[in-house]
């Protein structure tokens, strides 16, 4: 992943922690995005490991979970909404989520 000029805050954060973990690169300028992706291309072992790094780092489910752990934390017979929510909540879009993961 080469990651080019991160929004400050949590982006930033995010992406430190993709470079210091080797799944990808972290560029400031614009400018530098050419030659880094030149050399990744010639050094098909570095994109290898970056590979591993990003497999190893990588949450494929987090969004998920966190849907599922609020939905079921959530009060639904003191909040109407959270009734709503929990009773339009297709299973076949859940289940699609988890099969297509």
């Amino acid at each position: 992943m080469v990651i080019v000029d991160p929004i400050p805050g949590q982006e930033e954060q995010n992406a430190d922690v993709i470079a210091a973990a080797g799944a990808g690169v972290q560029l400031r300028l614009l400018e530098m995005v050419a030659p880094a992706v030149q050399y990744l291309l010639k050094h098909p072992e570095r994109l290898t490991e970056m590979r591993q790094s990003a497999l190893e780092l990588g949450e494929p489910r987090a969004a998920l979970n966190i849907a599922e752990h609020i939905l079921d934390h959530l009060q639904i017979h003191s909040n109407p909404v959270a009734h709503v929510l929990r009773d339009e909540t297709p299973q076949s879009v859940l289940q699609f989520n988890l099969e297509t993961e």
